[in-house]
């Protein structure tokens, strides 16, 4: 049987406490997580045209929601191909 095809994720988190839950996730369904911390890494990421299959960004509170929505628009129109979950 060949291997699985595997995926990168760009993942934006700035909180640890789900990142053993979120690798054991990504391992079950062959993908690879590539985490930036800050969104200057976020966007250095994708600036270095790393192919990827996802973005995930995290969520942690109300004030963190209206943030993320600006940075939702910013990623669409950076990378309109890759979906945000």
């Amino acid at each position: 049987m060949a291997d699985p095809i595997q995926s990168r994720v760009l993942i934006f988190d700035h909180d640890q406490t789900h990142r053993e839950s979120l690798r054991q996730l990504f391992l079950k369904h062959h993908l690879q997580g590539i985490i930036a911390n800050t969104e200057e890494r976020l966007y250095e990421i994708l600036n270095a045209n790393i192919e990827l299959g996802a973005i995930f960004i995290s969520q942690t509170d109300e004030s963190s929601r209206n943030q993320n929505y600006s940075l939702l628009r910013g990623l669409h129109f950076q990378r309109a191909e890759l979906p945000i979950f």
